[in-house]
């Protein structure tokens, strides 16, 4: 597996209100797999409800050549990562 640090936020509109912004592309064979947590909100807010911080996994698409990028609308299920393609 291949483990990628990148320096963005992978996903949320208030990402740019974060202090804690961490972006992984992990990869293993053809299967690419964005990793995003955010938190720490400037102004104090929660993510969520009761959250300051917050985690989630999409699937990657090939922007151009040699960059991927997180398919924010294929989200993975966490419960079922065996089935992964």
């Amino acid at each position: 597996m291949t483990r990628t640090e990148r320096g963005w936020p992978g996903h949320c509109c208030c990402a740019t209100k974060c202090r804690f912004r961490r972006n992984t592309l992990l990869e293993h064979g053809d299967t690419r797999v964005v990793v995003s947590t955010i938190g720490h909100r400037v102004d104090g807010e929660d993510i969520g409800s009761g959250r300051h911080y917050e985690t989630m996994a999409f699937h990657a698409y090939q922007e151009f050549e040699g960059y991927w990028d997180a398919d924010v609308s294929r989200p993975v299920d966490f419960l079922g990562l065996h089935g992964m393609p």
